[in-house]
């Protein structure tokens, strides 16, 4: 949670401008690329791909050689959920802390992210990592949903 917040509310503003541009296409063929990005691109869409838990880190490594190996879409759904403007969160173990003007938004970043958790196999996914009997993930259906969104519309589920 408290890596993910912080990606979320830290983000490279320009990183963000550039993948945008990527999703419309807009990018130059004479750009070097890095394979460890779409080593890690690859790694990250797999893992969503398996749990349905996307985090915002892989627009840290997206490139124009990656871009078309996954879901635009999905990565500007990603990118349309970030914070208006980045701003500095400071996780100090289970409490988070970022300047008055920034609280809402942060209180924003984490809703998103404890609704994504709920609308995927995530912890299954990591305890399969970890465990030879691996767990079934269950199906993620329109009323598991309705709960995610209850999470996202709340108030409370940060102080």
């Amino acid at each position: 949670m408290a890596r993910e917040l912080t990606y979320r509310c830290n983000y490279d503003e320009e990183r963000v401008k550039y993948v945008t541009r990527l999703i419309f296409k807009e990018f130059s063929n004479d750009e070097v690329y890095d394979s460890e990005d779409n080593a890690a691109v690859a790694q990250m869409w797999n893992d969503y791909l398996d749990c349905g838990f996307l985090s915002v880190k892989i627009l840290n490594h997206i490139n124009g050689s990656n871009i078309n190996l996954i879901d635009r879409d999905v990565i500007y759904k990603l990118i349309k959920q970030l914070p208006e403007k980045s701003f500095y969160v400071v996780p100090l173990h289970d409490e988070f802390a970022c300047r008055a003007e920034n609280v809402n938004a942060m209180r924003e970043q984490y809703n998103h992210i404890l609704r994504c958790v709920w609308n995927s196999n995530l912890l299954v996914h990591i305890i399969n990592q970890f465990h030879t009997v691996k767990l079934t993930m269950d199906p993620i259906d329109d009323n598991h949903r309705a709960i995610g969104d209850k999470i996202f519309n709340s108030t409370y589920t940060i102080h």
